[in-house]
């Protein structure tokens, strides 16, 4: 499984997100992550990701197969 998240950053600001969209992987958003200069909210987060997600030709997992990619039962 390939995932990125930016622990006490900004995983979409920094770009990681698109580059790890176009390269097949995963993104892990949310604010229990997040630090920087503005201050969105989950949902603010999600949609940004959701964005990224839609221009990259792909869809938002639902929770069976995230629990799948992650393998948790």
């Amino acid at each position: 499984m390939r995932l990125v998240a930016v622990l006490a950053g900004d995983v979409i600001g920094t770009g990681l997100a698109h580059a790890a969209l176009e390269r097949g992987g995963h993104v892990r958003v949310g604010l229990e992550d997040f630090l920087g200069q503005r201050t969105p909210t989950n949902v603010e987060l999600m949609d940004e990701v959701n964005q990224l997600i839609t221009q990259s030709g792909r869809t938002v997992a639902t929770p069976a197969e995230t629990r799948e990619i992650i393998g948790i039962s």
